[in-house]
């Protein structure tokens, strides 16, 4: 999903109790949500996810 300003999620899953994006990166590094979307779901969970946390989110 791309926002207006080019800002970038790569999933989001959004179920009856809460809205969860998540950002795949390789290498792990600290990322921030992008800022319009923080604004438009402030209630929302961010996760990144990368080969050092990857295996928690497929098994």
């Amino acid at each position: 999903m791309l926002t207006h300003t080019k800002q970038e999620i790569d999933r989001i899953e959004i179920t009856k109790q809460e809205i969860q994006a998540y950002e795949y990166k390789w290498t792990p590094h600290k990322f921030k949500i992008p800022t319009e979307f923080a604004a438009a779901y402030p209630d929302s969970k961010y996760n990144v996810i990368d080969q050092e946390n990857y295996l928690d989110y497929i098994l």
